[in-house]
């Protein structure tokens, strides 16, 4: 039940945004699943979690300066 709602909430929300930011929100889910592992569960990330969040956050960095160019033009 309660993912259903989560889902809901998350699907509701998308109809708000554009689809670049859809997508950048969407990659960094998967990267803050370690930083709340870390904090809620006290598991340990290991190097290459780490080096994967850091890729994963500088795309989306990447992607949201290249959208911000394109909305001014």
């Amino acid at each position: 039940m309660n993912t259903a709602f989560a889902v809901k909430l998350y699907l509701k929300g998308l109809c708000f945004i554009k689809a670049q930011e859809t997508a950048v929100l969407t990659y960094i889910e998967s990267a803050s699943t370690v930083v709340f592992g870390y904090f809620l569960l006290a598991q340990q990330p290991i190097l290459t979690m780490i080096a994967g969040g850091l890729m994963i956050l500088s795309a989306g960095y990447v992607v949201a300066l290249k959208t911000e160019g394109v909305s001014k033009a």
